[in-house]
């Protein structure tokens, strides 16, 4: 496994490196984030960057001052490092990233530094994740150029996309990638195979030529055996690349299913609702209806009661009586009062109030009649 030293500022930057090491870890690789023990700051320094294969420095700041000289450890390791040529990547907080400089005497010193490594492999961050995001791209493309096959399990990521995790981003695939990256990896597997067996094949006849035939057989049914374990091998692998295939279509399939299923479960439920929000509408149409035609029916039947019943039931005191007119006028205002109570529930008042008038008219009318009939004595 590749050894990855991260050198730097430490102060200030733990959250920095801490994703820098998640992400060398997530790439296979052992991350060296401080000086190994023993010996003085520089041999450690001096003794790891040796032993590293790729030199990340993530910095801020100049740093700490290691001699009369005014060059600090951060700029002995870059040198280091590049005088060993190994990878070299070095990384500087940018303006839009929170000030980390506490000393304002080293300013010059890494404005110069600054200027020493950018004609070398170099880039700014912003934040954590930008430096992480930068770090990820960075070794995914080494990793490339190494021949590790990173090509295959790696996808460009925009720089704006919000890292879910770092799993998800490393090991990101499109979505016809799994089937196409087994199906390569079975003709390259297949290609080994014969290859592998012809070599053999080829090796063991020249071997075992002039000996015994006997011998020559056991060495043919051994190589049969062997040929026969590596189609084993072969079919293993085929049936295993297409399980996990087959796994991720159904699961991809009873997904679907179950968005369609709860699309047209919610599509009957707005239908019912809707027929059900009509047929409620046409009821209370037909009941404002019945409720209007019965209205008006009692209020014709009221009238009429008011005139018919006297003469039906020969009160003949209601014609002599001196408040007739005012009894009749008080009876009409009530009935039209109740039959509009009947036809328009909401009208309450109007129907208390023709009520009342009705009343007040028939009580006005009697006493008006009696202070003006004479006495019959």
């Amino acid at each position: 496994m590749k050894k990855v030293y991260v050198g730097g500022n430490i102060n200030g930057f733990e959250e920095h490196r801490r994703l820098v090491e998640k992400v060398i870890r997530q790439f296979d690789m052992i991350p060296m984030m401080l000086p190994s023990v023993g010996g003085s700051v520089l041999d450690a320094i001096t003794r790891d960057i040796n032993e590293a294969d790729i030199f990340i420095s993530i910095m801020g700041r100049y740093g700490s001052v290691l001699d009369d000289n005014g060059v600090a450890y951060n700029e002995h390791e870059y040198d280091i490092a590049v005088g060993r040529k190994i990878p070299c990547f070095m990384y500087f907080a940018s303006d839009k990233h929170p000030p980390y400089i506490k000393k304002e005497e080293h300013i010059e010193q890494y404005k110069r530094f600054k200027q020493k490594v950018f004609v070398q492999s170099s880039g700014e961050f912003d934040s954590p994740e930008d430096l992480q995001w930068e770090i990820i791209q960075r070794l995914a493309k080494l990793e490339r150029q190494m021949g590790n096959g990173g090509q295959d399990a790696l996808i460009f990521v925009p720089k704006n996309t919000p890292l879910v995790s770092i799993e998800e981003l490393i090991g990101a695939v499109r979505d016809d990638g799994i089937r196409k990256r087994f199906e390569r990896q079975l003709t390259d597997l297949k290609s080994q195979v014969g290859l592998e067996s012809e070599r053999v094949k080829d090796e063991v006849t020249k071997r075992l030529q002039g000996e015994h035939a006997q011998q020559i057989q056991d060495v043919e049914a051994k190589k049969d055996s062997e040929i026969q374990n590596l189609r084993t091998q072969i079919v293993n692998a085929a049936d295993k690349a297409r399980l996990e295939i087959q796994t991720q279509l159904q699961a991809e399939h009873r997904q679907a299913l179950a968005d369609n299923t709860t699309a047209t479960e919610k599509k009957k439920d707005n239908e019912f609702e809707n027929e059900h929000k009509g047929l409620v509408k046409q009821i209370t149409t037909l009941e404002d209806r019945l409720r209007k035609v019965t209205g008006i029916f009692v209020g014709i039947i009221g009238v009429i009661a008011v005139f018919a019943v006297p003469r039906l039931t020969n009160m003949v005191w209601l014609d002599v009586h001196p408040s007739r007119d005012g009894l009749y006028l008080g009876a009409i205002v009530i009935v039209i009062g109740i039959s509009v109570w009947i036809a328009y529930r909401n009208w309450r008042g109007v129907v208390i109030t023709s009520i009342l008038i009705g009343t007040v008219l028939a009580i006005i009318t009697i006493l008006g009649r009696i202070g003006s009939v004479p006495s019959t004595q």
